[in-house]
């Protein structure tokens, strides 16, 4: 979704940040399905089989928990409705589990 030289800037920006709260705000929302039946154009796609997003997610989520960053918070724009949604390890699928909370 990002690409790598954008994850990697984000990545940077995140461990080099000294704000309080680390605000990821993208386009596209990391953990929430939007669109319709077939759409698929987020992060998660409601489905436990790895379909190639969830790789830069992996990632981003890997290096947060790994660098120890601290009270990230993730918005997006592009969902038509609101919603407070949170991410898990012990409520994720396949198989991925090593990240810190997005509260």
């Amino acid at each position: 979704m990002m690409g790598q030289d954008q994850l990697n800037w984000l990545k940077e920006g995140l461990k080099l940040s000294t704000a309080t709260w680390k605000i990821i705000s993208s386009h596209d929302p990391l953990g929430i399905v939007t669109g319709g039946a077939g759409d698929y154009d987020s992060f998660g796609n409601e489905s436990p089989d790895i379909r190639g997003r969830e790789f830069e997610l992996q990632e981003l989520l890997s290096y947060i928990h790994d660098e120890d960053i601290q009270n990230v918070v993730s918005l997006t724009s592009d969902v038509h409705f609101t919603a407070y949604v949170n991410m898990h390890p012990e409520r994720a699928e396949g198989g991925f589990t090593d990240f810190k909370p997005l509260d």
